[in-house]
């Protein structure tokens, strides 16, 4: 099974994994200032309505052994901001 190779730019969700009290203004900054945008490239797995199964790695089966896969992830639709197709 081919699997089509893409470059998407995604926002993922950020936590505060500081132990700090922070005031209501604090966490308006901490907000504004923490956007990630991961910026990658690797195969589409699945995708649906909602989100894609995206994989970073992958290592080609042949006619002995399945394809393998590493670098996993599911991401929501919601979250993608720029999606291209590589041709290789």
């Amino acid at each position: 099974m081919k699997y089509k190779l893409v470059y998407i730019e995604w926002e993922d969700a950020v936590d505060d994994t500081s132990l700090d009290w922070k005031t209501k203004n604090e966490v308006f900054e901490w907000v504004k200032d923490s956007k990630w945008i991961i910026k990658q490239s690797g195969f589409i797995l699945k995708e649906d309505k909602t989100g894609i199964v995206f994989a970073s790695k992958m290592e080609q089966g042949n006619e002995k052994y399945e394809a393998t896969f590493r670098g996993i992830s599911r991401i929501p639709k919601t979250w993608i901001r720029k999606r291209k197709v590589l041709k290789v």
